[in-house]
């Protein structure tokens, strides 16, 4: 028996054995009822939060912003991946990350196989890097990711047959994840992004625990819409009440984080309309993102998703 440990942790012990019960591999002679159980630890690395969250590789459309993939930290903490390997199913398509590669808790990286394509299509992506000198298959590939020692830490096998979202080669679009905690080699766990892929930004079906966290009580005589959605400039919220009252609309980031407090002072009508702007309490304007708006009157909460492009 040889336990094989997840990325991020370590092995400790064998229980249920007495000789060499803190060797990984171990030779035992089966017994009736036997129950061996191994037992393992988090080395520290916090490697198991490094995740592939999303991947373009239709590099057949136009426009063409080349392959390139997303990975996403979902922990609390920074980790660094300076000479982390990414490769295709392919062992010999290697890209080596540079030194002083880091991603940030909660952030994102994005590695492309063309730098000037992407920021032609993209513009300025945010913790981009590059270039690794293969493709991606249109049909079927992997992408794998390796830590510096060469410990496996994520990879997504993916084909263009169902139960896999299926594809015309002349459309441009990228694979998502609907939630980075999710099994990212499930095909139910992936879909198709909104416009050409959200790279090194939030994706369009995830909402953070910060915003499921917040209570939500619906009240069917209460509509809540913004518009446009998605938006550039700035978008209209729109809800109607059941009575005259106070309320409470706020804007958040995509970590629950409060960016905007709006407010028409109107007591009397039941239907409000208010401008957002784009802008923080300070008037800083906000990046391109996902960003919620939460309206809180007497007896009723609610939030929707918007996106800033």
């Amino acid at each position: 028996l040889t336990a094989t440990p997840k990325a991020g942790f370590r092995f400790l012990r064998w229980e249920g054995v007495t000789a060499n019960s803190n060797q990984a591999t171990i030779t035992i002679n089966p017994k009736a009822q036997m129950q061996l159980k191994a037992v393992f630890e988090s080395d520290g690395s916090h490697y198991e939060d490094v995740v592939i969250n999303e991947i373009s590789f239709n590099n057949a459309a136009q426009p063409d912003p080349g392959d390139w993939i997303e990975i996403y930290n979902k922990g609390k903490y920074d980790i660094d991946l300076s000479g982390w390997k990414l490769t295709d199913s392919d062992p010999t398509h290697q890209f080596i990350f540079p030194a002083n590669t880091r991603i940030k808790a909660g952030e994102y990286l994005v590695v492309s196989n063309d730098l000037d394509k992407m920021n032609a299509v993209f513009g300025t992506v945010k913790n981009l890097i590059g270039t690794f000198g293969f493709g991606f298959g249109n049909l079927t590939d992997a992408v794998r990711l390796y830590s510096t020692s060469g410990q496996l830490i994520d990879e997504v096998s993916y084909s263009n047959v169902v139960p896999w979202p299926t594809f015309d080669l002349t459309e441009l679009w990228s694979l998502e994840l609907t939630d980075p905690a999710k099994n990212n080699n499930l095909a139910s766990s992936w879909e198709f992004s909104e416009g050409y892929g959200t790279p090194g930004m939030h994706n369009k079906s995830y909402i953070p625990e910060a915003i499921h966290e917040l209570a939500v009580s619906q009240n069917a005589g209460l509509l809540v819409k913004n518009y446009p959605n998605p938006f550039s400039e700035g978008t209209s919220i729109e809800f109607t009440m059941n009575q005259p009252g106070k309320y409470h609309l706020t804007v958040l980031d995509m970590n629950g984080r409060l960016i905007r407090l709006l407010n028409d002072n109107d007591q009397i009508s039941t239907v409000h309309i208010l401008y957002w702007d784009g802008q923080d309490e300070s008037g800083k304007l906000m990046p391109a993102g996902i960003y919620f708006y939460r309206l809180e009157c007497e007896g009723f909460s609610q939030i929707n998703r918007m996106v800033k492009i």
